[in-house]
């Protein structure tokens, strides 16, 4: 099953927001020693992170990144949700 998307258009503008469910990311390690991660995420148009697990970047007007520490072993997970514009 997909997950829903919420839209909303605003009459004035024309403009189209859609909220994108949680989305997760699970980041595993396998070898001994922790390890950074970096992701990066292309999200278009005009968009904001509403809630997120680690803090993120806005590299620039479509890319958003995390820079995320894995332990060694071991599993971090990102969740994010967001808002974009048309």
């Amino acid at each position: 099953m997909s997950p829903q998307i919420k839209f909303k258009l605003t009459s004035k503008k024309c403009r189209i927001e859609s909220i994108k469910p949680h989305l997760k990311s699970n980041l595993k390690m396998q070898k001994k020693g922790a390890a950074p991660v970096t992701i990066h995420e292309p999200i278009g148009a005009d968009w904001r992170i509403l809630s997120e697990s680690a803090k993120h970047t806005k590299v620039n007007s479509r890319l958003a990144q995390w820079k995320i520490k894995v332990p060694a072993e071991g599993e971090t997970k990102l969740t994010y949700r967001t808002i974009v514009k048309y």
